[in-house]
């Protein structure tokens, strides 16, 4: 298992590189800045959670990993979910796994983080809620009441990038957690 976590480590540098060598570019080109990872305070963990969704067999990855306010790697983990027919569905589904896998590591204040705004506008307003995600909507909400704090913020794909690393690498698996 440790080999296999420093190869998913490795990954995830790499892909950070690349990432930070396509900012540069974009930099240059539009004259934009692009949002970069923030950690939290000292008391918190962050969350960051993302999806790959594999539409042809109604399948996802998710990618999920837990950073202190240095930016260590607390813990990081993929799951395969299966009959997922919407990548909004996958986000919730990867949102409420990073939830259940904080609390089983021991978290009790945490920042979840992930890139689908529909999903965090329904977490943030607890509105009566009609769409094909509320019954995780309504799983997540409910798991919340178990910790000190929970805070969900939505972050733009470009500062979810190790997440999105977590569940590419893990699309490239039979199947994986750890």
């Amino acid at each position: 298992i440790r080999q296999r976590t420093c190869e998913i480590v490795a990954y995830i540098k790499a892909y950070l590189a690349d990432l930070d060598k396509l900012k540069e570019a974009l930099k240059c080109q539009h004259n934009t800045v692009i949002t970069h990872w923030e950690p939290p305070s000292k008391s918190q963990v962050k969350v960051n959670f993302d999806s790959a969704f594999l539409q042809q067999s109604n399948k996802a990855v998710s990618g999920i990993i837990i950073r202190n306010y240095t930016g260590l790697v607390i813990g990081l983990c993929s799951y395969l979910i299966h009959n997922v027919r919407y990548l909004t569905i996958a986000e919730a589904y990867t949102c409420l796994k990073g939830a259940v896998f904080a609390e089983e590591i021991g978290f009790s204040d945490v920042i979840m983080e992930g890139d689908s705004r529909i999903v965090i506008k329904k977490l943030q307003n607890h509105g009566n809620d009609r769409s094909a995600i509320r019954g995780v909507i309504n799983k997540i909400i409910a798991m919340s009441r178990i910790f000190w704090n929970i805070e969900f913020r939505f972050i733009p794909r470009e500062a979810n990038g190790a997440a999105y690393a977590m569940a590419a690498w893990g699309r490239g698996s039979n199947f994986l957690t750890f």
